[in-house]
């Protein structure tokens, strides 16, 4: 009976990768202008035309003319929290206008804006140069007529912008370090960041991240989550508030570290020299939302984070077994088969070797074994070596997890005269290298 386990090795190789990164905020600016329907913005006030016009509050429904604005995110004509009276009124129709510095009149039309906002509301001569929009005119400083833009040289001029979106920074990916992927299954790797919100950190909602391959120009983070390219941290653990560093404490606290995880399977896509995506990058991008629906988004811009190449493989069954063969009888057509399975993710070639097979002080030549790719009469096959040779089998990269990349080696055997009878054990090799 003649039996022979298998053995295998790994090669590891290294590849570098460069990260270049991109934010974006979600924010607006004031808009504002005279028009005769107002359906997505914010009414500040009402003129009986577009000249030498008498004023209404935007409760009163008399005039056809509307002061509209909007660009602000949470705006409202509210004279409450955050706010800025465009004009004070002698009533709440049919009435002169004044500046808001002026106390004679005591109806104002308004407009404010959520905490974290801001709003003003100032008037020039001639134009609203150095102001996002401009809201009307008035006559005079008080006692005044309104009207559209053109209508008088004093100018109702505004400013305003949306609460700041919380901001990312401080986004890492695995703490800096490089990731080595283990055969047939995956790293845990992590990333975390520090998220600001001038809110408060309790009002931060969620707060989401991905690693995925990119373009040597970050083309963002638009991917389809699969394990060779995009790993959303919903595959292995969501972000979360840490409950160990930078913990938001509530009340003014501003900040809160967040930490979320990856699952890189073994199937991810290396970026080393001569391989085909030698061009591209990994990198890991982050996004934070608060209660007010804003966001940003920011990457792990400078680091250089490395996912390495892995070349492996494994063998089933891991022995083999020759049956009972006389001295000088070989196996003729009848092999034994071993299959080879790619279990990383370049294209690969498995190498073999062997040692002589023994029984007590007697053994058999490892040449006398033979062995390709496809089924074979003893005699016609490769003689194995006691150096590793290469057996070209082609196996490509895997691309799922679920689905391996096998193919197939057979052997054989002869026993040489003179050998006495016995039960005669080796060991035979497979490593891995770069397909042919």
């Amino acid at each position: 009976m003649l039996k022979l386990p298998f053995y295998k090795t790994f090669l590891l190789f290294v590849v570098i990768v460069s990260c270049i990164g991109w934010s974006s905020v979600i924010a607006g600016t004031l808009s504002c202008s005279v028009t005769t329907s107002c359906p997505t913005g914010v009414v500040v006030m009402r003129f009986s035309g577009t000249s030498n016009a008498h004023v209404e509050l935007a409760s009163q429904l008399n005039y056809t003319q509307i002061v509209c604005c909007s660009g602000v995110i949470g705006l409202s004509n509210l004279c409450a929290g955050t706010f800025a009276t465009a004009l004070k009124l002698s009533g709440t129709t049919n009435a002169h206008s004044e500046q808001n510095t002026q106390s004679n009149y005591g109806n104002n039309a308004c407009l404010s804006v959520p905490v974290g906002s801001s709003i003003s509301i100032d008037y020039q001569a001639n134009n609203c140069a150095g102001y996002d929009t401009t809201l009307g005119s008035i006559s005079a400083i008080t006692n005044a007529h309104a009207g559209d833009s053109s209508a008088y040289t004093t100018k109702i001029c505004g400013n305003g912008a949306g609460p700041i979106p919380p901001s990312i920074s401080g986004l890492t990916l695995n703490s800096g370090n490089d990731i080595n992927l283990n055969e047939s299954s995956y790293r845990f790797a992590s990333t975390s960041m520090l998220v600001t919100d001038v809110l408060g950190c309790s009002t931060i909602t969620s707060v989401t991240a991905k690693a995925y391959l990119a373009s040597s120009t970050n083309s963002g983070t638009l991917c389809n989550p699969n394990d060779r390219t995009c790993y959303p941290d919903t595959y292995y653990s969501a972000c979360s508030a840490t409950t160990t560093g930078n913990t938001c404490t509530g009340g003014p606290d501003t900040s809160v570290e967040y930490d979320c995880g990856f699952k890189f399977w073994y199937i991810a896509t290396p970026t080393d020299a001569g391989s085909p995506w030698a061009t591209s990058i990994w990198s890991v991008a982050a996004t934070a939302t608060d209660a007010l629906s804003l966001t940003s988004t920011a990457t792990n811009t400078g680091q250089n984070i490395e996912v390495n190449s892995l070349l492996a493989l494994d063998i089933s069954p891991t022995s083999i077994n020759y049956g009972t063969l006389e001295p000088g009888q070989d196996t003729g057509l009848i092999n034994q088969s071993v299959d080879v399975i790619n279990t990383g993710n370049v294209d690969m070639d498995p190498q073999l070797k062997g040692d002589s097979m023994t029984s007590g002080p007697n053994s058999i030549a490892e040449t006398y074994q033979q062995y390709l790719g496809s089924t074979f009469t003893y005699g016609i096959g490769v003689a194995l070596s006691s150096i590793y040779t290469t057996l070209n089998l082609s196996l490509s990269n895997p691309v799922s997890t679920t689905t391996s990349v096998v193919a197939s080696t057979y052997w054989g055997l002869q026993v040489p005269l003179g050998r006495l009878t016995g039960t005669y054990t080796g060991l035979n090799y497979f490593q891995a290298v770069n397909g042919i």
